[in-house]
């Protein structure tokens, strides 16, 4: 994995993180926050950084979206990244390096990475 292969992969489940917050409600860590200015400035900062990543992510196709999001984000393992994909084991060896660069190189051309 390249180092810039590996960047795509941290802004993938950095991606899934904050989702997942805002989807739960919890937009800021109340703890860090402080004054209700800077609060509304973190919870801007995490939503464009969400926009922007989705923007990328949409750049792909749908079988590399369901890879990408199946193995880095939800941590699955490849059988079960093969059934989400809809093929076979081996496939999911060969496409999955290739979905990371296609990922890389969607966020290296928005500059996100």
């Amino acid at each position: 994995m390249t180092p810039s292969e590996a960047l795509a992969v941290c802004r993938l489940r950095q991606w899934h993180s904050d989702r997942t917050a805002a989807r739960a409600g919890h937009i800021c860590s109340y703890r860090n926050t402080g004054w209700i200015e800077r609060r509304q400035r973190q919870t801007d900062a995490r939503i464009v950084r969400m926009l922007d990543f989705e923007k990328a992510f949409a750049s792909l196709t749908d079988a590399e979206q369901i890879m990408l999001a199946s193995a880095y984000a939800d941590g699955a393992v490849s059988t079960d990244t093969a059934r989400a994909a809809g093929c076979c084991v081996r496939k999911i060896a060969y496409a999955l390096p290739a979905a990371r660069r296609h990922l890389a190189d969607a966020l290296a051309a928005l500059d996100l990475l």
